[in-house]
């Protein structure tokens, strides 16, 4: 898994924070990506490494793997959950959305703030542009839930969780 900065940085600039090639079996985990986010990232990408193509399945085994993994891991791993999970909140109920962000922890807020936890529906013009670009490509690849197949991966770790 490379951090190489050039390759990235268009696509850091728009959101994005790791990308797979299966061309040349290359995972390029950006270095500009918060240190809070970027071991689960780099599991997310290692996933995709390992054959899992389906984004629900690279985040849910990034999330196993780094349950087996150093603190900063499990960490980063959790918190992208968290993000998944509070996106999801949000969309069907934004006052419970909001009570959840009060009771999160200092530590925790600020993680949650700085991965664009606050973002909201909307995003800024360069994410939005690179969620179309994903979003096609996904498409593109058979992903029909396309961006939402990210946070699926939710509902296979409380599945685990409740069932181990």
């Amino acid at each position: 898994i490379s951090g190489k900065r050039e390759p990235l940085r268009p696509v850091s600039a728009m959101g994005a924070s790791g990308m797979y090639f299966p061309w040349t079996f290359e995972a390029l985990v950006s270095p500009n990506d918060l240190d809070s986010a970027r071991p689960f990232t780099a599991l997310h990408e290692a996933a995709h490494m390992a054959g899992y193509a389906r984004e629900q399945d690279a985040n849910y085994v990034a999330w196993l793997a780094a349950e087996r993994a150093e603190p900063a891991f499990r960490y980063s791993a959790d918190l992208g959950m968290l993000l998944y999970a509070m996106e999801q909140l949000h969309d069907v109920d934004a006052q419970s959305w909001h009570f959840r962000v009060l009771a999160l922890s200092g530590g925790v807020e600020r993680d949650f703030r700085a991965s664009g936890g606050y973002r909201g529906a909307e995003g800024d013009t360069a994410r939005r542009a690179w969620d179309g670009v994903a979003d096609a490509f996904l498409r593109l690849n058979g992903q029909a839930t396309c961006l939402v197949s990210y946070g699926d991966a939710v509902r296979q770790a409380i599945a685990h969780l409740e069932h181990g």
